[in-house]
């Protein structure tokens, strides 16, 4: 409940008004003091649907309440054990799985980003209303500048790990086989609340960057940006992001998923460090392959994530006009 400048004072430039502390002290308190009944709330990730899609229930028993998990972290901390043979997690990610479909079925309506998420939803938990909505994502134009030597960016936020682990492994196991296909070539670690782990991977040819204000910052030194996710969940906005601006991300499988990328985007996904190497040589030296790809990454965003359609699916899951 508090008020965060300049993101509130930006909102409420906006129209929105924005519920803080000292008028109120907890969200219970917010409801208690409505004065009109809420008819449609929105909650986001599982950390709010689990504490308050009950309480709504509760005292706006008539109103509309959307879900949106961000992602499966279920299916996440799944994929993590996996990758490190982990048992203890193993039993955590079946524990939040229990819970995540329970917070479900308190609302009316589930938001995923990723078709293959609304799938598994779907086997997992047949009764339950799941509309795959990503976000608004406008392409435009950035005017990359002439480093004199190839640069590539990783982007992501590290208070997530799978960011973290992706980082360590560009670092430690991608770039011995990007410095044998471009030798000069220079990788980026972009992103928020860098930890020590990933900030002490820097080297000669590796800049761990940390937070920019804009990524296009980033984008206009660099020819490609590269998702090494070895495990995840949901849509990955590191990938969108870079095909908005122009900018060929080369990505894993894991990152990839959800994406239903075109058939001219799908040679930017390969897995093993020798393959992601290749692929990101070969656009760098490729100049008519590269702008067939930064065409085409372009044109799947306009198609995909406009205004216009997010709109449109958002007012379905609202059940607006029914």
């Amino acid at each position: 409940m508090a008020k965060i400048d300049p993101y509130t004072a930006e909102l409420q430039r906006r129209g929105v008004e924005c519920l803080y502390h000292p008028f109120y002290f907890s969200v219970e308190d917010v409801f208690r003091k409505r004065p009109v009944p809420f008819d449609l709330v929105y909650l986001h990730r599982y950390s709010n649907a689990s504490k308050y899609a009950g309480m709504i229930r509760q005292h706006f028993p008539k109103a509309r309440i959307l879900y949106s998990v961000a992602d499966l972290h279920f299916l996440r901390l799944e994929r993590q054990a996996e990758l490190e043979n982990d048992p203890v997690l193993r039993q955590k990610a079946e524990q939040m799985r229990r819970l995540e479909l329970g917070a479900m079925f308190f609302v009316d309506c589930v938001i995923v980003h990723s078709a293959a998420e609304a799938e598994l939803l779907a086997k997992l938990a047949p009764g339950v209303n799941v509309q795959v909505i990503p976000w608004t994502i406008e392409p435009r134009d950035i005017v990359t500048s002439d480093a004199g030597h190839p640069a590539v960016a990783f982007i992501g936020g590290y208070r997530h790990e799978p960011n973290i682990d992706a980082a360590k492994w560009a670092a430690q196991t991608l770039m011995p086989s990007l410095r044998k296909e471009l030798p000069g070539i220079e990788l980026l670690l972009v992103g928020s609340h860098m930890p020590a782990e990933v900030s002490a991977l820097a080297e000669k040819d590796i800049v761990p960057l940390g937070y920019v204000p804009s990524l296009d910052n980033v984008f206009d030194r660099v020819a490609l940006t590269i998702a090494p996710l070895r495990y995840g969940a949901g849509l990955k906005g590191k990938v969108l992001e870079s095909l908005a601006a122009g900018i060929p991300c080369v990505m894993t499988t894991v990152a990839a998923e959800g994406l239903d990328l075109p058939k001219a985007l799908q040679p930017l996904v390969v897995d093993e460090p020798q393959e992601i190497a290749a692929r990101v040589a070969k656009l760098c030296r490729d100049k008519a392959e590269y702008r067939r790809i930064v065409d085409a990454g372009k044109a799947y965003v306009s198609a995909n994530y406009s205004a216009q359609r997010i709109d449109g699916l958002l007012k379905q899951a609202c059940a607006l006009g029914t």
